[in-house]
């Protein structure tokens, strides 16, 4: 079941909503943004999907996380990453249950979490046949089975208490407002759910996040000719922020570290030694407060 983005009513996505709003369903895809929406993310999407096949990412990155064909040292990273999240889920949730995907990319990991048995959703903004959603039918014409929808994180088209678990992946630290998304996201979860952050930097020290996500900022600038704005797009995760984020909205979370394998590691150990700490790529499970 939907909701209407503009007055949150269910909605069948074939019909006009009561109060004007019109779905469109393209490649197999519930389109619900609004037209504001489109107005506000359309330079990031173009802007991003820019500099994602400009550092080759996408296109025949399907077999993921165990066979990129580019970026393997990052996707080494993300394995050990994946393979904790297998574990968490499958002592979680032994049964499997209704998922969101949010902010699914390509969706390669909304199939596993169909292998995994559960009922999953593919949410994101980008339904590019490269990188976004659209890519998701090579996953779907092998039999993999998952529905498709066009909708910001921060906005999610559905009703209260709807799915048992939400995953974001390498996406979070995207979300314009992670008190908002974080809100957005636990309305649509059930009270006995859970919501799993992977693959979003993290930094214990704020100074050190900013330090580096400054660095980041100029470099999209200089390298790939963004605009302020866009570069500015996205963010990183310190404790303190993320903890402010989590009370503001009744949640609690705990934070599962990942063995990064011993070159990212050692890296670490070098990055404090020249006092420029690299980020951690945890695992976050927030919960609603009992």
């Amino acid at each position: 079941m939907y909701s209407c983005p503009e007055c949150r009513q269910p909605i069948d996505p074939a019909q006009r909503c009561a109060c004007g709003f019109l779905a469109r369903i393209d490649d197999g895809i519930v389109d619900l943004m609004t037209p504001a929406q489109i107005e506000e993310y359309s330079g990031f999407i173009t802007a991003y999907d820019a500099v994602r096949q400009a550092e080759g990412w996408g296109g025949d990155d399907l077999d993921l996380p165990h066979a990129p064909q580019g970026h393997r040292e990052i996707w080494a990273v993300r394995r050990r990453t994946f393979r904790r999240l297998d574990r968490l889920l499958r002592r979680t949730f032994p049964t499997g249950g209704k998922v969101l995907d949010a902010g699914a990319g390509n969706c390669w990991l909304t199939r596993h979490l169909d292998h995994w048995g559960f009922d999953a959703t593919a949410l994101d903004i980008n339904t590019s046949p490269r990188d976004g959603l659209r890519a998701g039918q090579a996953y779907l014409s092998v039999g993999d089975r998952f529905e498709r929808v066009r909708a910001p994180m921060e906005a999610p088209p559905f009703p209260d208490e709807s799915f048992d678990l939400v995953v974001s992946s390498g996406a979070f630290h995207y979300a314009p407002d992670p008190g908002r998304t974080l809100g957005a996201l636990a309305r649509v979860l059930k009270s006995s759910g859970h919501i799993v952050i992977l693959d979003s930097p993290w930094y214990e020290r704020r100074p050190d996040g900013r330090r580096a996500w400054e660095q980041g900022v100029r470099d999209l600038i200089q390298t790939h000719g963004l605009d302020e704005a866009d570069a500015r797009r996205s963010t990183f995760l310190y404790p303190g922020g993320f903890e402010a984020a989590t009370l503001e909205n009744g949640l609690t979370y705990r934070r599962l570290s990942v063995w990064p394998g011993w070159r990212r590691a050692i890296d670490a150990v070098r990055g404090r030694f020249y006092e420029r700490p690299i980020a951690a790529f945890p695992l976050l499970v927030v919960r609603k407060r009992s």
